[in-house]
Formats: C-alpha cells, structure tokens, sequence
C-alpha cells in the first residue's frame, strides 16, 4: 500500500506531460497550418494574380498591334510585332507552373504555349478560310505563341512579309492572336473568381492542399524546363541534339524565354519573404537552414549558368556547347533537391507528371 500515492503521483505527472505534449504539438500545427495559408496569400496575391494581369495587357496590346499590321503590312511593322511577340512570351512563361488542380482539367494552358509548333497544320490552315473558330478546334501545337512564332519569324522579314500577304496568313495571324487573347482571359477570370480565393486561404488537405498543388506546378515547370527546354535539345536522354525542339527556334530567343522562366520559378518559389523557403526555415529542424542555403545556392548556380550560356541556342545546341550541358546538369540537382528533400521537409506529397524524367 505504501506505494499507491508515488505510482499515482507518477502516473499523474505522464498524464500532465502527454497533456502538455499534446497542446505543444497542437500548436506546432496550428502555426504551421497558419504559415502555409499566409505564404499562398501573399504568392496568389502578390506573384500570381499580377502575373496574370500582366500578361493580359501585353496579350491585349499584341492583338491592338496585329490588327493594325493585318491592315497595312509592312517590315517595320513586323519587326515591331516580333519584339511583341518575344516579350509577351516571356510574360507568359512564369505562369505555367500555376497550371494545377482542377484548372490543369480545363486543358486551357496548352493552347496558350504548345511547342514544338506543328508548322504542317499552321500552314494547312492557311490554305482555307480561316475564322477564330477554325483556330479553337486546331491541335494546341498549331495555335498559341508556338504558332505566332512560326508565322512571325520562320524566314527573314522581307521573305516572311511577302509569304504573309498571301492564302489566308494575315486572317490566321488575326485569329490566332484574337483567339489567345480570349483563352487568356478565361485563366484569369478562373484565377480570379474560383481558384485564387480557394488558393489564397490554403483550403485543402494532402494532396489538394493549394501549397502542395503549387509546389507540384513548381516542380512540373522546372523538370519540363530541364528535360525540355534543355534536355531534349541537347540529346540527354540519349538521342541525337537537334535545334528544333527547342522552344523558340524560329526566333532563336530561347535563352531569353528559358532566363524568363527560371526567374519566374524563382519569384513563385520565395514569393517576396514568403514562400517555400521561408516554411523551409520555419521547420527549424537541424536540416532546416542547411537545406534552405542549399537550395538558394543551386537557384544561384543555375541562374549564373544559364547567362554563360551563348545567346544564340539553336547553335549551340548543334556545335554542341558545354555550357547547355553543365546547365542541365545543374537543374537536374535543383529537381532532385525540391523533389525529394524540400518536398519530404515539407510533407508535400509530388504526384506524377508529363515531364517527369531523368
């Protein structure tokens, strides 16, 4: 009987501890579920939805300045529509990797940005009248700013001037362009209506948490960035190179687009102070900092890699030049480490994917 109390007394004190535990970890969860919805607020609020705005205006401006140029073609004109063109692309590039959730089953991104261009259909469409429903039932590959490159650059000014005024080219460029400017403004009104809401308070679980959807968007981007936009081009995966796989190789401003994107990777992924890294560094795990330094660091490289690079691509790619090469090898490592590490820091869950790879 003697040692009734001190076993009560001991059994009371686990109980207390366990208790005391219990709300520790429940507060643990509670600031990192209060963490997750504050980074998706500030990265729909202040990354994506002016993403998308400025997308939208430039793509409002390029339809303004195609119309004008199908009225009264000339060179200087063309040559004002290619510079356009190139900067509307790089507006668009950041936003791909918000292609996710239910708004990927939309399948409306792919029309904005399919390549390589299937030039055989553009040219197929031009051969018959051509309205902005002939271009919304045409193959993603065959509309889009794929298809405006190729009807802008495939040949020198004057070559690709002339070849516009002929067939139905003039009322294709109209259309496609009209056309483009209509899917984006659905994204945006889906963006602004449904998903950015939905996404900005974090409402979800596993794998429908808006962060993890985001952080899987991130992860689709970049490996379609390395396998892609680099990999294939420079045959790493075992086939011959060739320049045109690359993603602008009528303009040859691949570099600039892929800069464009891989700093719109970037802007998603810190999403000012706030964004992956900072729920990184919050974990305060012994890893925690280590992992979030390396990560910026792997950032960095690929960042100094790709301005090594030469400007013109489509050269280098069949030369081949080195540095395409250790740049591929640097954005392999950058995929490794947010696939495996970050995500597993993190408890996000990576689901497959079309550019999932070596």
């Amino acid at each position: 009987m003697k040692f009734r109390y001190p076993l009560l007394i001991a059994l009371f004190a686990l109980f207390i501890t366990a208790c005391n535990k219990g709300d520790d970890d429940s507060g643990s969860s509670s600031s990192s579920s209060n963490s997750r919805k504050e980074v998706m607020t500030d990265m729909v609020n202040l990354w994506v939805m002016p993403q998308i705005d400025t997308f939208m205006n430039a793509a409002i401006a390029f339809e303004t300045e195609v119309n004008d140029f199908t009225q009264n073609p000339t060179e200087a004109k063309l040559e004002s529509l290619k510079a356009s063109w190139l900067d509307l692309a790089k507006k668009w590039v950041p936003l791909e990797c918000t292609n996710v959730g239910q708004i990927k089953y939309t399948y409306l991104y792919p029309k904005i940005y399919t390549y390589p261009a299937n030039t055989t259909k553009i040219d197929e469409l031009a051969a018959s009248a051509v309205n902005i429903n002939t271009v919304s039932n045409a193959p993603s590959a065959a509309i889009g700013l794929a298809a405006l490159e190729y009807l802008l650059f495939e040949q020198g000014t004057t070559a690709q001037l002339a070849k516009l005024q002929t067939l139905n080219y003039l009322d294709l460029l109209e259309s496609t362009t009209a056309y483009l400017t209509l899917i984006g403004d659905d994204i945006a009104d889906l963006w602004e209506l449904n998903y950015g809401p939905v996404f900005a308070d974090n409402v979800g679980s596993g794998t429908d948490e808006p962060v993890a959807l985001m952080f899987n968007g991130f992860i689709t981007a970049l490996e379609s960035l390395k396998n892609y936009e680099v990999g294939e081009p420079i045959g790493a995966s075992g086939n011959s190179t060739d320049s045109t796989l690359l993603r602008a190789y009528y303009s040859n401003k691949s570099k600039v687009i892929t800069s464009a994107q891989l700093e719109g990777l970037i802007g998603l992924y810190y999403a000012g102070d706030k964004g992956y890294d900072l729920l990184i560094r919050e974990m305060k795990l012994d890893y925690s900092e280590t992992l979030a330094d390396e990560v910026k660091a792997v950032f960095d490289t690929c960042i100094t890699d790709l301005s090594a690079t030469p400007s013109d691509w489509n050269n280098a790619v069949m030369s081949p030049d080195p540095s395409l090469e250790t740049l591929h090898t640097d954005l392999t490592t950058l995929v490794r480490l947010n696939k495996s590490d970050v995500s597993s820091h993190l408890s996000l869950t990576i689901t497959l994917s079309d550019s999932d790879g070596d």
